[in-house]
């Protein structure tokens, strides 16, 4: 597949300095004491506007890497990177290599090997308590290419900008403590709702997927009540299921972008869908999606709600920590409280 080409276009001075355009008024961030956003003078020369293009980050494959079909930045967006899109490349594929190593670990079929790979990459109750490293290890290991796929494009597209505002250390940390915190909450659910007993024996994960194979639904779920026999599937609900994959850390990286570029839109993998949506209203439709598969306790879409749940709230307390701390070099209000507070008063008119 080619490389997208994004087509060059002139840009003023006072566009390429103040992205942020409201109304024909170009405004700047106030003091971080009143938390708001500080009207200008107008511009004379020119009227940057509204709309979604590539340019207010770089007009170039290096420094904005996807295509108006999958990432939609919106020109007034609040921030400017403080980060080249160099270093956001190096960092992302250093994540991406490391995630590809261990996918490659997994894929040796031998039965010691993936004994070694249960007990130091996924984590469980059991796995915590022996290996308490496990709970970053799983957040770094996906056995299969779907899962390895998937969660490595979603860490691309939503890290991509986030690291370029944040910067390497601040990502670094997102991500290892994103990972870990799901990790905690996906066990902590284990204790919590009672899946304490032995995991499955290797011929009994064998009966349960012939079981279920060629049964889901269209959403992907399978009716386990009706296709798994009685004992079996009383002790698959009472297993310590074990879990892995970055998704707990790639939804704090998506919390964190959702509160940065509350106006970017992605386009989402779902046919259903067909039209680009808001970054947090895309991270509110996958936490949704999580809660309702947590309480109505779905067995067959093979999904860690729980951890996907931690993975968010981290990100929520790690961006708003973060803006107002002053770690990110920011002022004024985070960008979603502040279009939030703008929503609010356009209701009131």
């Amino acid at each position: 597949m080619p490389l997208p080409m994004f087509r060059k276009q002139p840009i003023s001075i006072i566009k390429r300095y103040f992205s942020f355009v409201r109304n024909v008024t170009i405004r700047n961030v106030h003091s971080r004491k009143k938390n708001q956003f500080r009207p200008l003078a107008k511009s004379k020369t020119s009227t940057p506007t509204l709309g979604y293009s590539h340019t207010s980050w770089g007009k170039t494959f290096l420094d904005f890497p996807f295509p108006s079909s999958i990432y939609l930045r919106h020109e007034s967006t609040i921030l400017k990177p403080r980060y080249s899109g160099f270093s956001a490349w190096v960092g992302l594929l250093s994540f991406s290599a490391v995630n590809t190593g261990v996918f490659i670990l997994w894929q040796n079929d031998d039965e010691a090997w993936q004994e070694k790979m249960n007990d130091h990459f996924t984590c469980s109750l059991r796995n915590t308590k022996e290996r308490p490293w496990t709970l970053f290890n799983a957040c770094i290991s996906h056995q299969s290419f779907a899962h390895y796929f998937g969660n490595m494009a979603a860490l691309w597209i939503f890290g991509f900008s986030t690291f370029r505002v944040i910067g390497p250390a601040s990502f670094i940390s997102l991500y290892c403590y994103g990972g870990i915190i799901s990790s905690m909450t996906h066990v902590g659910h284990n204790a919590f709702t009672g899946r304490t007993g032995p995991t499955l024996t290797k011929e009994e994960i064998a009966l349960l997927e012939k079981s279920i194979h060629g049964k889901q639904d269209e959403e992907g779920h399978v009716d386990f009540e009706k296709y798994v026999p009685p004992d079996l599937l009383r002790k698959f609900r009472a297993s310590d299921m074990p879990s892995l994959g970055a998704s707990g850390s790639i939804m704090a990286v998506s919390a964190v972008c959702a509160t940065l570029f509350p106006l970017d839109k992605i386009r989402l993998p779902n046919p259903r869908v067909r039209v680009p949506v808001n970054i947090p209203v895309a991270v509110g439709i996958y936490v949704f999606s999580d809660l309702i598969g947590i309480t109505a306790g779905q067995d067959g879409d093979n999904v860690g709600h729980s951890a996907h749940l931690g993975g968010v709230a981290l990100g929520s307390l790690f961006s708003y920590r973060n803006w107002y701390k002053g770690a990110w070099k920011t002022t004024g209000d985070l960008p979603l409280l502040y279009r939030l507070g703008q929503w609010r008063l356009s209701r009131k008119k």
